[in-house]
């Protein structure tokens, strides 16, 4: 779960790198995977744990919540892994974000947006 820009316009001085940013080259070959509903309870509970939405859904309330109450965030996502209960936060840090492979934007690629999932 991420909370950032997608646009790459944005020119701010801190801008918050998205899903899109981090997993870009993973996201656009998604459309080669079989997405055809499964037709039982057994066969979607294969493809996603029962919770996931719902552990997903809570983390980014409680993320967007921090962000209003207290005009500021030290961190912008999560990484949850179900399998070994384990949360763990996305930091607001340039060196992490760099390890992760993100690059802030050249002057010409903030004049084309990321395209959209």
């Amino acid at each position: 779960m991420i909370l950032g820009h997608l646009s790459r316009r944005v020119t701010t001085p801190l801008r918050l790198p998205s899903v899109y940013d981090f997993y870009g080259p993973v996201l656009a070959g998604a459309d080669d995977r079989d997405d055809a509903p499964s037709c039982g309870l057994a066969a979607a509970l294969g493809q996603q744990s029962l919770v996931i939405n719902r552990i997903v859904a809570d983390a980014a309330l409680a993320l967007l919540y921090k962000l209003f109450r207290n005009g500021g965030l030290e961190r912008h996502g999560q990484w949850i892994d179900l399998a070994r209960g384990l949360m763990t936060p996305l930091p607001i840090d340039p060196a992490i974000w760099a390890f992760l492979g993100y690059a802030p934007a050249t002057p010409d690629e903030a004049a084309v947006d990321a395209p959209a999932l």
